[in-house]
């Protein structure tokens, strides 16, 4: 995760998923609900449930530790905590 800030608007977002699909893959989704906001709850939420909603399941990778649906969950969760760490 990149993030380029002004005070309390982020100006540009570049995110990436890894290690849940099978390959490394931009979240172009999540950066254009990120690009050009301000900083707020309201907005790492949405990003945060813009990330899961950007696949199907049947993107993810499956295997005997995570179901793709688990997958799906996880990439949002990562994705919020991910936002909270730069932004903090």
């Amino acid at each position: 995760m990149w993030l380029q800030t002004d005070s309390d608007s982020i100006e540009n977002a570049r995110i990436a998923a890894t290690g849940s699909l099978s390959h490394p893959t931009r979240l172009h989704s999540v950066e254009d609900e990120l690009n050009d906001t301000t900083i707020d709850e309201e907005t790492v939420a949405t990003a945060a449930d813009r990330a899961a909603e950007s696949f199907d399941e049947t993107d993810f990778r499956s295997d005997m530790r995570a179901s793709p649906a688990y997958c799906s969950h996880l990439l949002s969760v990562y994705t919020e905590r991910a936002l909270r760490t730069v932004l903090d």
